[in-house]
Parts: C-alpha cells; sequence; structure tokens
C-alpha cells in the first residue's frame, strides 16, 4: 500500500541519515571505515563489507572486514566482475543472485557464500575515488531499494572525500612544519658559523697585537699596517 512505501522509504532515508552522519563523525579513514561497516550490520545486516580504492586500471583492496580478507581479491580489474564493471560504468550494480549472475566472473564471492552482493562508487563529479562492496549470505531482493542504495553512495561519497581532503590538508600542514624545521635548522648553522669566524677573527687580531708589542718591545716598528684594521690605540 502507499503507506506502507512512504513508511519503507521514511525508514530507509533515515537509515542513510544514521549511516553518513557515523562516517562524518570522523577526520580519519580508517576510523570512518569502521564506523560505516558497524552501521551497515546494526542497519542492513551485512555478512560482509569491502572498501576498493581505485589505483590505475585496478580495484585495490584497501580493507575488507567480517572475514573478508581470507578470500576477497587484494586486486581487481577494472571491468572485471561486479565491482570492475560498477567502477567502469560508474553505475551502482546490484546482483540478487551471483551464482546466477553471469556478470559474477570472479569465484571469491561464490566460494565464501555470499548470494548477494552490491557494488557501489564512489565518486565526487566525474572523479572516481572508491567503491565499496557490501554482500549478504542470504538473497535480497533489490526491487525497491536502488534508490535507497544510490542515495546511500552519494553521501559517502561525500563523507570520504572529505576526509581525504583533510588528510591532504594535514600531509600539507606536516611538510610545511617539516620544510620551516629545515629552514631554521640551516639558519641557526649558519649564525653559528658567522659567530665561530668572529670568534675567529677575534683570536687573530690578539695574536696581531702581541706580535706587534714584541715587535715593539725589540725596538722594531713594523713596516706594515694592520690588514685587519685593528685599532693600536
Amino acid at each position: 500500500s502507499l503507506l506502507d512505501r512512504l513508511k519503507r522509504r521514511t525508514r530507509q532515508l533515515e537509515i542513510i541519515h544514521s549511516i553518513v552522519t557515523q562516517s562524518q563523525r570522523e577526520a580519519d579513514l580508517e576510523k570512518a571505515l569502521d564506523r560505516i561497516e558497524a552501521a551497515l550490520r546494526e542497519y542492513l545486516q551485512v555478512d560482509a563489507f569491502m572498501f576498493y580504492e581505485i589505483k590505475g586500471d585496478q580495484l585495490t583492496l584497501h580493507r575488507a572486514y567480517t572475514g573478508v580478507d581470507e578470500w576477497a581479491k587484494e586486486k581487481k580489474k577494472i571491468g572485471v566482475c561486479l565491482c570492475g564493471l560498477a567502477a567502469e560504468k560508474k553505475e551502482m550494480v546490484l546482483s540478487s543472485n551471483i551464482l546466477t549472475d553471469y556478470r559474477c566472473s570472479l569465484d571469491e564471492c561464490k566460494r565464501a557464500g555470499i548470494k548477494s552482493f552490491v557494488a557501489i562508487p564512489l565518486f565526487v563529479e566525474e572523479n572516481l575515488i572508491g567503491l565499496i562492496g557490501i554482500a549478504w549470505k542470504e538473497t535480497r531482493d533489490f526491487a525497491e531499494e536502488r534508490d535507497f542504495f544510490e542515495a546511500l553512495g552519494a553521501g559517502l561519497s561525500v563523507s570520504l572525500q572529505n576526509i581525504k581532503l583533510i588528510e591532504e590538508l594535514k600531509q600539507h600542514s606536516q611538510n610545511l612544519e617539516l620544510m620551516v624545521r629545515e629552514r631554521t635548522e640551516q639558519l641557526q648553522k649558519a649564525v653559528n658559523l658567522m659567530a665561530g669566524r668572529e670568534v675567529r677573527m677575534a683570536e687573530l687580531k690578539e695574536v696581531i697585537r702581541n706580535l706587534k708589542e714584541q715587535l715593539r718591545a725589540a725596538g722594531l716598528e713594523p713596516e706594515v699596517d694592520d690588514p685587519l684594521g685593528m685599532d693600536d690605540a
């Protein structure tokens, strides 16, 4: 009924808000992914969760959860299997039963007992920044959930992009601090060197003064002026 659909939609929006809000509470990627996984477990009862980064023409497994790292491939070629297709097309891929889905061309999920799978590409504007895979060991009907997962992906894309920008700013700040420290050390070395030269110059002047006094004591007058510009007074 219409009322049931409205209730379901309202519940979906609440879940999206909660998961995205959880991810935004952290400025660290690892902690944010922990929160995302915990929220997915709580609200969607997922059996597996994976986060891939995009490196060249490959998906690189950044982190896997729920024992997934025991069977998930560390690298997947873009365009291959469900995750690869989602990354290639920059479109979400849903499969209610991967056992009968020809697009699921790799065996790792099947061997792990996975049946339903959602591959959600994460991108800001046209820039693909990553991909998350969510899986269940039971078949799941996605007929009325496509909009839900697309909205979830959009929210997580913004959250993870913000975290990435924060990390880049931190790295830039650290680089600036390192540069300032190096320049300060170089300046201090230069100051120390100049101070050392002044000390040596003073010592040389003292030696010359003593020599002149010795010459005069012997009844001799120095024939050249002090090349260092000493004041004999």
